[in-house]
């Protein structure tokens, strides 16, 4: 099998070819093309395909990198229409690489309208914290306005909530459950005092 991965970032386009075989993973083409403000992101990302165009024949599949994926988008996903529609919306929250991932997205489907993407979240590494440290340095009104603290019921409508044994929280739900005002409001216990000669 072989895999096209973009990274869409603030200053770069990044890509590689890679090719999995047997579950190792080979990276045969690597390119990078800088992302010109003038230009826009889609001349960068027409550019880098140009870059690797002798080794995209036969590719099997995308790979995005996509910043912001909130609290319903904690594990790789399949891109659809409803993936896409919630990459849009938490622009507001990364506004200088959601817009650029959701280009690399409109890109690769214009190229390659069959072939399946992936989108993969930074944000996922921090999704299976607790609330308390997630939430400890956000004043509950801004976790409210940015629907960070958004309960299971509301998940955005079209996307999976595909039960994961990874997202799975100790109450057994899919997603963390919306902390009490005493759990986000409370200081974690070494906040409490401060050790002589700190």
């Amino acid at each position: 099998m072989r895999i096209l991965v973009l990274n869409g970032g603030t200053g770069t386009i990044k890509a590689a070819l890679a090719s999995v075989v047997r579950g190792t993973v080979t990276i045969e083409r690597r390119a990078t093309v800088p992302l010109d403000d003038a230009a826009g992101p889609a001349a960068a990302f027409d550019a880098i395909l140009a870059a690797l165009a002798d080794g995209l024949d036969g590719i099997h599949g995308i790979g995005h990198r996509v910043v912001h994926g909130g609290l319903a988008l904690t594990e790789p996903a399949i891109v659809d229409a409803a993936v896409e529609a919630e990459i849009a919306r938490l622009v507001p929250l990364a506004p200088l690489h959601n817009p650029v991932a959701l280009t690399g997205i409109a890109t690769a489907r214009r190229r390659w309208p069959t072939l399946p993407m992936v989108a993969v979240f930074d944000t996922a590494f921090h999704a299976r914290r607790s609330d308390a440290s997630r939430r400890y340095a956000l004043p509950t009104d801004l976790v409210q306005r940015h629907d960070r603290s958004r309960p299971a019921s509301r998940w955005p409508r079209g996307v999976s909530r595909r039960p994961s044994t990874r997202s799975r929280c100790s109450s057994g739900g899919d997603a963390p459950p919306a902390p009490s005002r005493a759990v986000a409001r409370s200081k974690p216990r070494w906040g409490s005092r401060r050790s002589k000669g700190s």
